[in-house]
């Protein structure tokens, strides 16, 4: 159990944290673009809209890793805890 806690508080635990918190909005915006994709792409064939679905995806796994190593959007302190 303190091994637990002592990972929580450690600064780089809550840094993963306002990354996942910053992909609840970059997801919804993702998903908004997903939505508009498919309604642009309905009369395409299943194979393109396969492809932009999966770039979506594939962006949307990134997302969480961008933003933790985005120096604007984090303390500076997160990367560089011991």
């Amino acid at each position: 159990m303190s091994t637990l806690l002592g990972l929580a508080s450690h600064p780089l635990a809550a840094c993963v944290g306002l990354a996942l918190v910053h992909f609840v909005w970059q997801g919804l915006a993702l998903g908004v673009v997903a939505a508009a994709l498919l309604l642009a792409l309905r009369k395409a064939s299943a194979a393109s809209r396969y492809l932009a679905l999966l770039v979506v995806q594939a962006t949307m796994a990134l997302c969480p890793l961008a933003t933790l190593f985005a120096k604007p959007a984090l303390p500076r302190d997160c990367l560089t805890a011991s």
